[in-house]
């Protein structure tokens, strides 16, 4: 999801995957999710129209000693609101990685949780964070960060250097790769979906944003290998709906 102008974040590392007999061609695969127990969406306000967070999907097969590095916005700055308009702070990330071995799903699929607040170190490592119940009270790995730990183990570059060596070269995605997404703005009928699936032939499905997440048709195309049109008779109204894209 690309990050609003504005929006405050830090930066996640999940780390690189290899099966085990030591193969590189594992792909990481993570879902992060923003989670507040009364907000059905949390929206940035600064952008025109009002921007909503939605899941972060990422898969990655890549060299070994790579990883999925991705931003997340902090939850204590100002500048969010809920569906009914009301200021928001607070919230937390429910964070699933899983390894994939040719499309399929190999290992133990890990979740936790999350809250990134702006005192939070700047790279928080997944890898390191407990695999706890309450995450929405946990603020970050204590002790040293991910690149601090490099460095005791012999790197010598900076920051910005690591953080490079850790995305290897793009791979072929698994045949079922998937995108998905929050539409509607109160105004515009017609929607440019940008999938980046690099597929002739996709599914579209839409539903509700919120549940019970009832189902909804549009007049839908096909725009190009990477994007999607999708049509309605009416403006949706603002985060109304949830477009998933599965490449076929």
């Amino acid at each position: 999801m690309p990050i609003p102008s504005g929006v405050i974040t830090k930066t996640l590392v999940v780390g690189s995957g290899m099966s085990i007999t030591g193969d590189t061609d594992t792909a990481i695969e993570v879902l992060v999710t923003p989670y507040h127990p009364s907000a059905k969406v949390i929206l940035w306000t600064a952008s025109t129209p009002a921007t909503p967070l939605v899941n972060f999907f990422e898969v990655r097969r890549s060299p070994a000693g790579t990883a999925v590095i991705l931003d997340l916005p902090v939850s204590d700055q100002v500048g969010y609101i809920d569906q009914d308009m009301n200021p928001i702070t607070g919230w937390y990330y429910k964070i699933t990685a899983r390894y994939l071995l040719h499309g399929r799903k190999v290992g133990t699929q890990v979740t936790k949780n999350l809250k990134v607040l702006s005192t939070s170190a700047n790279i928080l490592d997944f890898d390191l964070l407990p695999a706890n119940e309450g995450g929405n009270e946990y603020q970050g790995p204590p002790g040293a960060s991910a690149y601090q730990l490099a460095l005791l183990d012999g790197f010598s570059g900076t920051l910005d250097e690591w953080l490079a060596s850790l995305k290897g070269a793009p791979g072929d995605l698994p045949s079922n790769y998937s995108f998905s997404t929050i539409i509607g703005d109160g105004q515009s009928t017609t929607f440019i979906v940008q999938h980046n699936l690099n597929k002739p032939s996709v599914h579209i499905s839409l539903t509700s944003a919120t549940a019970p997440f009832k189902q909804y048709i549009a007049e839908s195309y096909n725009t190009s290998e990477n994007s999607v049109t999708l049509v309605f008779g009416t403006p949706p109204p603002l985060a109304a709906y949830k477009v998933y894209i599965t490449a076929v």
